[in-house]
This record gives C-alpha cells, structure tokens and sequence, in this order.
C-alpha cells in the first residue's frame, strides 16, 4: 500500500507542477499583451525574453512554500540562507531594464 501512495503522491506532485507552470506561463503572456498594447507609446514598449516570468512565477512559490533553515547575525542585520536566491534573482531582474523588469513583475503577479 506504500508503495502505491508513494506513486499516486509522485504523479499528483508532478501534475500540480506543470499545471502551475503552465498556469503562469498563460497568465504572463496575457499580461505581456496587455502591458504592450497598454504601453506602446510610453517606456513599456518591449517585454523581456526568455523565462524570465516563470522564473520569477516560481520565486514566490519559492518564498510562501519552503522555510529559512538558517538565519546569521551580520551587524544589525539578519540575514538567512535564502538571501543569496533573492540577491540573485534581483540581480537578474535588473540585468537589461525595463524588458527584464517588466517579465519579472509579470511572473511576480502570475506566481500569486
């Protein structure tokens, strides 16, 4: 009987996964669309490519669903061991600006 719970968990996990990427996926590019033809006179006039959204989609599935483990003092500071994903992914949201922010955001919104 384990053995079948272990192969039903493994199958619904995975079917949630790509239900949600796929979930995403949809949700920004609507939301590209809309941000371009809302924007096409002004600075938003190009969304960047690549999977920038469902990296940031999967961001704050990564912020809500899995704990800090552990957390050091630097100064005043506290800092945990997800910091270095955050400072990463910051920096690759503002690698190529206002494309890149604009599919982060996106995938922000999406990832809710």
């Amino acid at each position: 009987c384990s053995v079948l719970q272990c192969v039903a968990v493994c199958f619904w996990g995975s079917q949630r996964y790509v239900s949600f990427l796929f979930l995403v996926f949809t949700l920004c590019w609507l939301f590209s669309i809309a941000i371009l033809v809302v924007g096409r006179d002004s600075l938003f006039r190009q969304v960047g490519c690549g999977p920038y959204a469902v990296i940031f989609g999967l961001l704050v599935q990564f912020y809500f669903e899995i704990p800090a483990v552990s957390e050091i003092r630097v100064g005043r500071l506290r800092v945990n061991d997800k910091a270095l994903v955050y400072v990463l992914s910051t920096h690759l949201m503002l690698f190529r600006c206002p494309g890149t922010p604009i599919s982060a955001l996106c995938g922000l919104v999406a990832g809710l």
